[in-house]
């Protein structure tokens, strides 16, 4: 899926057992992008991953991408860019 402002290059990730919890909930449709983050490096790996994916959870009016994910991970701390 191709997104307006993808973010690319590495990142690190900064609370990896909540984002290693996150990925267990398997109830809430969102776990596979925490899965994808845990297995990657960069963005690009992310996106190639989860890139197509849309979900809508039950705690949300919308549907969530990946892209949109990502970044709410990226604005939380969860990941960084800064190393």
């Amino acid at each position: 899926m191709s997104f307006r402002n993808p973010l690319n290059g590495k990142y690190d990730k900064v609370n990896i057992a909540f984002l290693k919890e996150r990925s267990h909930r398997t109830a809430d449709p969102r776990h596979e992008f925490y899965k994808a983050i845990l297995t990657s490096d960069t963005f690009e790996q992310y996106y190639e991953k989860v890139g197509g994916l849309v979900v809508k959870p039950d705690t949300t009016s919308y549907e969530v991408n990946a892209d949109m994910e990502i970044k709410y991970v990226l604005r939380r701390g969860w990941i960084d860019t800064t190393k």
